[in-house]
């Protein structure tokens, strides 16, 4: 198993406004449904955690996000059949890791439940897409503690507008 943290913002670093993504790429939100749903055991489903304001920014006709195990962080009940409540970060993960169900953790936002994160060096690795352009964002993504190192960066354009697709590994420490 695997926890992996994934996230796209802007040049600036700005990954949402007025509590939405700011840009409208199609194809970005391709890869990432394909990204988070992709497994290699069958009968194992990865597992989206996110906080309660960015489950409740997705559209309605797509709550909860099929064909993954969508995990609210949140001291409120989630109404919605499939959804899972945790009341913190660490006990989503907990649940998650436990379960024989699960492949692999995303955590999925928003700008919170990514800084307790990467605070607490939870994700093994960072899949993180930089939107190349900028856009009046009011919640920002805060940069990443030294222990993760890029190991990959690849381009796409999605309408005109390119998208760097980077991949972060935590530095295992050598205690030798």
């Amino acid at each position: 198993m695997s926890i992996k943290m994934i996230v796209a913002h802007d040049r600036e670093r700005g990954i949402g406004r007025a509590g939405q993504l700011p840009w409208s790429l199609p194809g970005e939100m391709k890869w990432l449904s394909t990204t988070t749903r992709k497994t290699t055991v069958p009968g194992r489903r990865n597992v989206l955690v996110m906080g309660r304001a960015t489950y409740e920014s997705l559209p309605l006709a797509r709550r909860p996000l099929a064909g993954r195990l969508n995990t609210v962080v949140t001291s409120r009940p989630v109404s919605d059949a499939g959804v899972l409540t945790a009341a913190s970060l660490d006990a989503a993960m907990d649940a998650a890791v436990g379960s024989a169900e699960v492949e692999d953790v995303f955590v999925f936002g928003g700008g919170r439940i990514y800084e307790q994160a990467l605070k607490s060096l939870i994700p093994d690795e960072l899949l993180v897409s930089v939107i190349d352009d900028v856009f009046e964002c009011d919640t920002f993504l805060s940069t990443f503690p030294e222990a993760y190192i890029l190991q990959s960066s690849t381009v796409r354009t999605y309408d005109g507008t390119r998208v760097f697709h980077e991949v972060y590994r935590r530095a295992t420490v050598d205690v030798g």
